[in-house]
C-alpha cells in the first residue's frame, strides 16, 4: 500500500457515510440481512457423494478452521463520459489501510462459535475444540505460523480458531517420510484419525473442516459512489461465495499397514455459496485516493473497526444457518 504516487486527495468520512446503502435490485448479490435469504433455496451449492452416512451423522469434529481476509479489492468501474459518447473503462484498487490482527482474530472466534452454536441447534454433538487441539492425532500435523501481524503489501490474511491449527491438507506431515507411507503421511489423514479417535463412523462421527472468505467492499452495486464516476460499494462483504466451503466426511474406508491404520474419505459432501453474500452497512470511515491515471484509480481505506466486526458477525452467522441447514437436509 505505498504511498508514493503522485497525486493524493482525502474523501473524508462525511462523504462514503453519506453513500447510498440501498441494495441494487439488479444486483447479483445477497443481502444477508434480508430474513428471505434464511427461507429460500438455491443459495448453497451441494456436491456429495453417492453414500448415504450425512443423514446418520451425530458428531461433529472440527480440525480445521479457516478465514481468509482480502485485504485488496479490485475491480473494473464503466462510465460514460461528459459528452455521453464514450464508455470508459477504469482499473480500480481499494486496499485496507493498517488491517488490525486482533480485530479480524476476534471475528474468526465468533464465526468458529456460531457454526458450533447453529450445529449444536441442530441436534449435532460437538467434540469441544480443547480435546481437538490437545489430542495425539491432531499433535501428527505439519502446520504453519499463524500470522500475528499484516504488511503493507500482503494481499490477503489467514486466521483459525483459537487453539487449532494453519495447515495444507496437501502437506506431508513428516517431510521426511518414505513414498510407501502415502496418504497415510498427508495432513489430510488428520480427518480420519479425528473420527476414530472420538467414536468412529459407526458411532455417526463425521468431521467437518470450514473456510470462509472475507472482505470489506465490492463493486456490484451502481448506487454506491467514491467519486463522479467511481462506483464502489463501502460495505462489508463478509462472504465472498470463491473461497467459502464447507466439507463433511462421514465415512472412511480404514486401510492398515505396518504400525498405523490410516483412513481413506469415502462418503463426503461439499456446501459451497453460490454467490457473494453482501452487507447494506458501510463500514468504511475514510478513503484516501493514493494513485490515479486515466484508466485507474487506487485508494487506501480506513476502516470503521466497531462495524466491521459487528456485520462481519451478523454475515457469518447467517453463513452458519444457511450451511447446516443444507447439511442437516431441512
Amino acid at each position: 500500500m505505498s504511498k508514493s504516487f503522485s497525486k493524493y486527495s482525502l474523501l473524508g468520512a462525511s462523504l462514503v457515510a453519506s453513500l447510498a446503502l440501498t441494495a441494487c435490485s439488479g444486483s447479483n448479490k445477497l443481502p444477508v440481512l434480508n430474513d428471505e435469504a434464511l427461507s429460500g433455496d438455491g443459495y448453497v451449492r451441494v456436491a456429495r457423494t453417492q453414500g448415504n452416512k450425512i443423514s446418520k451423522i451425530k458428531k461433529v469434529v472440527i480440525p480445521s478452521f479457516n478465514v481468509t481476509y482480502k485485504l485488496k479489492v479490485e475491480g473494473k468501474v464503466v462510465s460514460v463520459s461528459d459528452d455521453g459518447l464514450n464508455k470508459i473503462t477504469t482499473n480500480i484498487k481499494v486496499n485496507m489501510e493498517n488491517p488490525n490482527i486482533d480485530l479480524m482474530q476476534r471475528v474468526t472466534n465468533k464465526a468458529y462459535n456460531a457454526f458450533v452454536d447453529e450445529l449444536k441447534k441442530a441436534n449435532y454433538e460437538l467434540v469441544a475444540i480443547d480435546d481437538v487441539s490437545k489430542s495425539e492425532a491432531y499433535f501428527q500435523v505439519n502446520h504453519k505460523d499463524l500470522a500475528t501481524s499484516v504488511s503493507p503489501d500482503d494481499e490477503k490474511v489467514v486466521l483459525v480458531a483459537d487453539g487449532l491449527k494453519l495447515y495444507d491438507p496437501n502437506e506431508k506431515m513428516d517431510p521426511d517420510g518414505s513414498f510407501l507411507m502415502g496418504v497415510a503421511n498427508i495432513n489430510s489423514a488428520i480427518n480420519g484419525d479425528l473420527v476414530a479417535e472420538f467414536g468412529g463412523v459407526d458411532q455417526g462421527v463425521a468431521a467437518l473442516n470450514v473456510n470462509i472468505a472475507v472482505q470489506f467492499g465490492n463493486f456490484d452495486l451502481e448506487d454506491h459512489r467514491v467519486s463522479e464516476n467511481i462506483a464502489f460499494n463501502p460495505s462489508f462483504t463478509a462472504i465472498v461465495a470463491d473461497g467459502t466451503k464447507m466439507e463433511v466426511i462421514a465415512d472412511f474406508k480404514a486401510v492398515s499397514m505396518p504400525g498405523r491404520v490410516f483412513y481413506i474419505p469415502k462418503e463426503s459432501a461439499e456446501y459451497s455459496l453460490n454467490q457473494d453474500m453482501g452487507s447494506q452497512t458501510n463500514v468504511i470511515a475514510g478513503m484516501l485516493e493514493v494513485g490515479s491515471t486515466e484508466s485507474s484509480k487506487e485508494y487506501n481505506a480506513t476502516i470503521n473497526e466497531e462495524g466491521f466486526e459487528r456485520v462481519g458477525v451478523e454475515q457469518i452467522e447467517r453463513l452458519s444457518q444457511l450451511m447446516v441447514k443444507a447439511m442437516s437436509g431441512q
